[in-house]
């Protein structure tokens, strides 16, 4: 029909689409090029450590592309900016961390998680 559909392309792509209309009546065949770049969907990438932390440090999140939201999927704790807080533990807890691309432009919603360890700080015992 009418519409083009790009293929899954992982960088900037130049299409070039060509209309014809095709020879008739003794008069000769006519073309027209219209050339467009296609840039691919934004993934979410997240590249935040997994090592371990104790619950009274905070660990930063790193994700890509910028713009994106952070989110606390499972173990609990807080999240400001880009810094992680923990919450109140009493054993070592996974903790999952999602770094989300929201949908837009046709593009569907990307999502990176992450997963580390909150160890709980030691107390003294009598």
């Amino acid at each position: 029909g009418n519409t083009y559909t790009p293929a899954n392309i992982a960088s900037n792509t130049s299409v070039t689409i060509r209309y014809t209309i095709a020879a008739a009546s003794g008069c000769n065949a006519s073309t027209a090029n219209v050339t467009f770049t296609v840039t691919p969907c934004p993934v979410a990438v997240n590249t935040t450590s997994t090592a371990s932390i104790t619950e009274n440090q905070t660990k930063t999140l790193v994700g890509s592309p910028s713009g994106g939201t952070w989110s606390v999927v499972s173990g609990g704790g807080t999240i400001s900016g880009n810094t992680y807080t923990p919450a109140n533990i009493a054993s070592n807890t996974s903790v999952t961390i999602r770094y989300t691309i929201a949908a837009a432009s046709g593009c569907n919603a990307s999502t990176a998680n992450v997963t580390f360890t909150v160890t709980p700080c030691p107390v003294a015992v009598n």
